[in-house]
């Protein structure tokens, strides 16, 4: 348990940040909550290479950010680590609170603590000012803000003018924690301050609830919760602790399971159900709410636990009518309506008086209901038509429908789509059926069983039922996570007691129709981690009119989500479901078929890409990255698939046209990989010629991702298939590599031996053109040898014979080579002007990469004549034209290279 917050526990937060030759300042407020960690507003730490300090009690303190959101203002919440050896206090711990939103009231004994920038102050007998805290008081009304999940702090006194430019004097106020005094529970925080809007007046402040801390951090939440030793953030104490109201009298609950002592996850779901519910009868309607999602997802278990919290609002009636995905014919509604009047206390006389006469069966049904605000659960039922059976008529009462489906032609109803869990939801799940300690103790195991579960509640439930069984309460988790992770058995063991993952997602599919149905069986075939609709088409052989079709009813049954734009994807565990479908009705030649599709669809596409590349150059295109950014999981997948069904044309086509991407990006590890398989397809496809420049590209790969085993290896392989071939071309462009390769080993001789045998075949071929790209390699290992005037002499050389080709691109070759050989002899405006001519090639091509390197370069050579501003400003363009191209390694180099020169003194 936590105490009241104290005052040593607030602290400024300050952010300094360069932007170009300006450096930017911004301040704001936080809280010292546990140990060493410090929340915050998200936006008060935002930018790269912000560098972060926290003032406490006086002394500044060096900071990072352990986690942030800050996308929109529901998730503007940082957590950060004061990181600074100088800090030895330990912040005691703090209650948290949250919101009780399920009624209308007024929350008062509220404050915030920080540091406004009306609390600005200029010390005496100095021009220094310094930013006192200021604390104010005031109120929270329950209802502002449910839509957005944001609160709204109105402030009881402080109303500060506005700035000359309109803006909010709140300024720096950002991050201020907000307590309350509760008589029942003490004192806690409810959240932080995000916005100052002058539009709401100069006394509303924007808070954040801290429950939203989940929300916005996503995975690190767990992670922090932990940290701040809270176990279920759902479990909060809600404030005011007097708005729950004492219930009228027991109501009559008909088939209402008792709520789940464990219930977590789906926080933002029940808050949207309940803000639903209590909207409608705010509005004095009789609210109608579609709880939908896929089979498992904990539709019925949420509705269940609204019910129990809205109690004392239907002290009537709460009744379930459950249908099981049956159409209600008149035999299901008689027996349903009768069970539900004898409960309502009609007598059996009566009863069986109605039970054959529908209408007056219904009427009594409804008059029975219209006595008091009740609550109806309709669960699973087949349609819209089913649901209009068991409506109450009454204003102040409610039916919340279960469904697989969306069902969206009930009027007025408000629809909540479940979705499954976050790794966060599930974790906590997981570790409320196991123990936190036996979950702490294996986190890697944990992590792959909720994997193997995707974030199914159902499936989640049942894997933690095993584990904690006599069966499974010795087995360590990561023996339990191997068993899940194999696909062909998962669903098998995820069926335990009459409940099976199985068995619910069945239900969903036998209700399709016969064209859907197969068309679901054969998308399941597809092992992508999503799918477009021309993918979807392609593999089963359907039109479009027909895909359309078909991913509109599927997405409605939720057995397909669709993820954005014309993208879908099928939950993993519904896959392997529809996969075993597929194999037990599809002819066996149909299942190989769509597969063998898929695996041509990506090929074709690969090609089509291919050729754009070589239109382009050695760089991909704008439009290839675009494609790559999106399909690059589900080509890596098709490869994979296609080397486990040993298409070996697949798996080769995919590899070669997998390295221009993954080069342009500096992931040359991961290429590694991919290439090794590309060779062993050609290998083994019988078409080993086809290999030698795969295996030249896996040496590069290694080389450029420090793994030189077996590099010497692969350039032989290759040499001896170039000379077998009598490829002339391949065994120069092996030899040249082979010197790069023994330069950066620092045999510098072999370099040389290597460059000079193929520059006597460059010789006796009379190709200039080859010639000026060698003597770009001459001037590296010149450099390295520490030899710029030979350098000089072979970038002279090489821009000559260029500008005899009048080739533009050799041109601007032989002038980057010829900068940096004169850079190195110390002749700096000519390397300037040789290296601003290479520039002017790449930006009349549009090549950005060339273009960022040559602005990279310029930076070296103004940073080695002394112009540091001038190299700040080459190098700064350099980042501005690697963040727009998104080059992810240059980003890294040239932000560690900026902050290395800010850091060199100025030449006096």
């Amino acid at each position: 348990m936590g105490g009241p917050v104290a005052a040593e526990q607030i602290v400024e937060v300050l952010a300094e940040q360069t932007r170009g030759r300006q450096v930017e300042y911004r301040k704001g407020s936080g809280l010292l909550v546990s140990g060493a960690l410090v929340l915050t507003a998200a936006h008060n730490v935002s930018g790269r290479d912000a560098r972060l300090t926290v003032r406490s009690a006086g002394i500044e303190y060096s900071a990072a950010v352990v986690a942030a959101g800050g996308e929109s203002a529901d998730t503007d919440i940082a957590v950060l680590e004061l990181d600074d050896p100088a800090f030895r206090r330990v912040a005691p711990p703090i209650e948290f609170f949250a919101i009780d939103r399920l009624y209308l009231r007024k929350i008062v004994n509220c404050k915030a603590v920080g540091f406004p920038l009306f609390g600005e102050k200029r010390i005496d007998g100095t021009d220094r000012i310094r930013r006192d805290s200021v604390q104010v008081y005031g109120s929270i009304n329950s209802g502002s803000g449910l839509k957005s999940r944001l609160l709204t702090l109105l402030v009881d006194d402080h109303q500060p003018e506005a700035g000359e430019d309109r803006s909010s004097s709140w300024r720096g106020m950002s991050g201020a924690a907000v307590i309350v005094e509760d008589p029942t529970w003490g004192e806690g925080v409810i959240g932080l301050v995000v916005e100052h809007p002058l539009r709401y007046g100069p006394t509303a402040l924007t808070v954040v609830p801290i429950t939203n801390l989940e929300r916005a951090l996503g995975r690190a939440a767990v992670r922090v919760w932990s940290s701040l030793g809270v176990t279920d953030a759902s479990r909060f104490p809600r404030v005011p602790s007097e708005a729950r109201l004492p219930v009228q009298r027991r109501s009559v609950d008909v088939g209402l399971e008792p709520p789940l002592p464990d219930f977590t996850g789906h926080g933002a779901d029940l808050h949207q159900l309940v803000d639903a519910v209590l909207g409608g009868l705010a509005l004095g309607g009789r609210p109608v709410v579609v709880v939908s999602g896929m089979a498992g997802v904990g539709k019925t278990t949420l509705a269940t636990q609204v019910a129990h919290q809205l109690a004392d609002r239907f002290h009537h009636a709460r009744l379930v009518v459950r249908l099981n995905g049956q159409e209600a014919d008149e035999a299901t509604v008689s027996r349903s309506q009768q069970r539900l009047l004898r409960a309502l206390g009609v007598s059996d006389d009566q009863v069986r008086e109605v039970a054959g006469r529908p209408d007056d069966r219904q009427d009594l049904y409804l008059s029975k209901l219209d006595a008091g605000p009740s609550l109806v659960i309709v669960d699973d039922p087949a349609g819209e038509d089913d649901v209009a059976r068991f409506m109450p008529r009454r204003p102040g009462s409610v039916v919340v429908v279960t469904s697989r489906t969306v069902l969206p032609d009930i009027d007025g109803a408000v629809q909540v789509r479940l979705k499954p869990f976050s790794d966060g939801e599930s974790l906590i799940f997981l570790a409320g059926i196991l123990g936190r300690e036996r979950v702490s103790a294996e986190p890697e195991a944990a992590r792959r069983i909720l994997a193997a579960a995707g974030g199914l509640p159902l499936a989640i439930r049942l894997i933690g039922a095993f584990a904690a069984s006599a069966a499974g309460e010795g087995m360590p988790l990561g023996e339990i996570a191997s068993m899940m992770a194999e696909e062909g058995t998962r669903l098998d063991r995820l069926s335990r007691k009459g409940r099976s993952v199985r068995a619910t997602i069945f239900v969903s599919y036998r209700h399709l129709t016969p064209p859907t149905a197969v068309f679901f069986r054969r998308i399941c075939l597809l092992g992508v981690p999503d799918f477009s609709r021309v993918l979807a088409a392609s593999a089963t052989g359907s039109s479009t009119v027909e895909t359309i079709a078909a991913l509109s009813e599927l997405t409605d049954a939720h057995l397909v989500e669709h993820v954005r734009g014309d993208r879908y994807r099928v939950h993993d565990l519904v896959r392997l479901f529809g996969d075993e479908v597929a194999r037990a009705e599809e002819d066996p030649d149909t299942v190989l078929l769509v597969r063998e599709r898929w695996r041509r669809f990506y090929l074709g596409a690969a090609e089509r890409w291919d050729d754009e590349l070589t239109a382009e150059g050695e760089r991909p295109s704008p439009a290839a990255l675009a494609w790559f950014d999106v399909e690059e999981a589900n080509v890596v997948a098709t490869l994979v698939a296609a080397s486990a069904a040993q298409d070996w044309e697949v798996v080769y086509g995919l590899a070669a046209r997998l390295r221009p991407p993954l080069a342009y990006r500096g992931r040359f590890r991961e290429y590694a990989e991919i290439a090794s398989a590309g060779i062993e397809a050609a290998e083994r496809g019988r078409f080993a010629d086809r290999a030698l420049g795969m295996m030249v590209h896996l040496a590069e790969a290694r080389r450029y991702s420090d793994r030189t085993d077996g590099v010497d290896e692969l350039y032989e392989r290759a040499e001896a298939l170039a000379t077998a071939a009598g490829d002339v071309d391949k065994q120069t462009w092996i030899g040249v590599h082979r010197g790069i390769f023994a330069m950066e080993q620092g045999q510098l001789a072999v370099t040389m031996g290597h460059y000079d045998r193929v520059d006597e075949i460059y010789r006796e071929r009379s190709d200039d053109g080859a010639r000026v790209w060698l003597s770009g390699h001459y001037v590296d290992a010149h450099l390295t040898l520490g030899q710029p005037a030979p350098a000089v002499e072979r970038g002279e050389l090489a821009l000559e014979l260029s500008l005899r080709l009048d080739d533009p691109d050799s041109v601007a070759w032989a002038h980057k080579h010829l900068a940096r050989a004169r850079q190195a002899a110390g002749r700096y405006p000519e390397a300037i002007d040789h290296m601003t001519r290479s520039m002017e090639r790449a930006e009349q091509t549009g090549d950005v990469g060339a273009r960022v390197d040559c602005l990279r370069r310029l930076g070296w050579i103004a940073r080695d004549a002394g112009d540091l501003e001038a190299a700040e400003d080459y190098l700064e363009q350099a980042l501005q034209g690697a963040e727009a191209a998104d080059i992810q390694f240059l980003i890294e180099e040239l932000g560690a290279e900026l902050r290395d020169l800010r850091a060199r003194p100025p030449r006096r």
